[in-house]
């Protein structure tokens, strides 16, 4: 779960596409009753729960909970498996924004599902969040309800309540002054000024379609929520796999910090703790960190780049502790900068060596770059590489000084914008 906000189920039926790559920290995507899902593996509470779920002729039925962005796509923090297959008929569950509403056959979408029913709700409509429950058919993937219910996240609050949501800006309606907020169960409308509300982490100019911000305010009488407070939550393109060699508390106004490669991390109060080690600390964080030039602990850090306090700084929106790696297995991925001689790229200012008989190049898929010889699929992948768009993860040996990587293996990911 989000460590600030429980989010809904958004959807229960059976997978209908699924591409996953990578081993960790990878990303699984997959089509669930006719709407688009983005995980990271190391989100996922019941790892077991998706094993083989990549198996030819398999579509087991699944149970999602995660916060919809502006497009649709859900940003799953609990997956679990319920079936191995598919059963025509099953009960499914899903949440999403109504589209293509036909009130003379009283049918809608969500996402590429058409939904039938024969009660209409009041409030329906194009735009409107809906939970949808009832029976889906294999033969055509439609989903015929026996109930839909328009959700609204302000029931049972009034003026004056205490409101704290996460979600994705659905749309700005005016602009610095309200804006659509998606959440785990439903749109809300979000008002704000530069003179009641503050931004942590980010700007105001930063608020557009797509941004994903935790809100927190007071419901007024017309149900929209007055913002005392927004946070960003930025999109984790910056992967870390390494030891930390170096660990500043938080004092005063600064907050605490971590070297890792040679940068520093920063933490802050979004910053979420899992210990995956042997220890397997409940109540990790922060404090319980180790550091040192020696036998730092070995941590998985999800981080992004902040350009709202001036000079940009790497926050971290996760730390897992992991299990010690193999001194060629440390991991650093973000964008690429800069690439030079064709061999020799940066990702946050630290160089990455290649090299065509030592280095594996792989496309986003985990396939090699086609290519005869290594010179070849070197020579490919760089030229697949645009500065400055291309995230790329590298896998090698942390060298001296440590603003630079010897690396086995390159792959270029997806890059995360949400």
């Amino acid at each position: 779960m989000l460590a600030h906000q429980l989010v809904g189920r958004q959807a229960l039926g059976p997978v209908e596409y699924l591409a996953r790559s990578g081993v960790r920290g990878t990303h699984l995507g997959l089509l669930l009753v006719g709407q688009a899902e983005d995980v990271e593996d190391q989100e996922l509470i019941d790892l077991a729960a998706v094993d083989n779920l990549s198996r030819a002729g398999n579509r087991p039925e699944l149970e999602i909970h995660g916060i919809a962005d502006d497009t649709g796509t859900i940003h799953a923090t609990f997956i679990r498996k319920w079936f191995d297959n598919v059963v025509t008929g099953r009960d499914v569950q899903v949440k999403g924004t109504v589209a293509n509403d036909n009130a003379a056959e009283n049918t809608f979408t969500l996402g590429t599902a058409t939904v039938s029913f024969a009660v209409r709700p009041a409030g329906l409509g194009n735009g409107v969040f809906v939970e949808v429950k009832g029976a889906f058919l294999t033969t055509d993937n439609t989903v015929v309800a026996t109930t839909v219910a328009v959700e609204d996240p302000t029931s049972g609050q009034v003026a004056g309540d205490l409101v704290k949501a996460e979600g994705y800006v659905n749309r700005i309606l005016a602009a610095g002054a309200q804006f659509e907020l998606a959440g785990a169960d439903g749109l809300q409308r979000i008002n704000w000024t530069t003179g009641t509300a503050a931004f942590r982490d980010g700007t105001a100019g930063e608020l557009s379609a797509g941004a994903r911000v935790e809100v927190e305010g007071k419901r007024n009488p017309d149900k929209t929520v007055a913002a005392k407070e927004i946070s960003f939550r930025k999109p984790g393109n910056i992967r870390l796999e390494t030891a930390a060699t170096a660990k500043t508390l938080p004092a005063g106004a600064q907050p605490g910090s971590l070297s890792l490669f040679g940068k520093t991390v920063f933490v802050n109060a979004l910053t979420q703790f899992r210990d995956s080690s042997i220890v397997h600390l409940r109540t990790f964080n922060f404090n319980d960190i180790v550091a040192s030039t020696t036998t730092g602990d070995t941590l998985g850090v999800s981080a992004y780049t902040d350009n709202s306090a001036g000079a940009p700084r790497i926050i971290a929106s996760r730390i897992e502790r992991i299990g010690a790696i193999a001194t060629d297995a440390n991991i650093l991925q973000g964008f690429v900068e800069a690439r030079s001689g064709g061999a020799l790229f940066t990702i946050l200012a630290i160089n990455v060596q290649t090299f065509p008989g030592t280095t594996a190049f792989l496309q986003a898929d985990g396939t090699p770059f086609p290519g005869a010889t290594g010179n070849d699929r070197q020579a490919n992948f760089f030229a697949a590489v645009i500065e400055g768009q291309t995230v790329v993860e590298a896998r090698g040996t942390a060298g001296s000084p440590s603003l630079l990587m010897t690396a086995n293996e390159v792959r270029i990911r997806p890059r995360s914008d949400n």
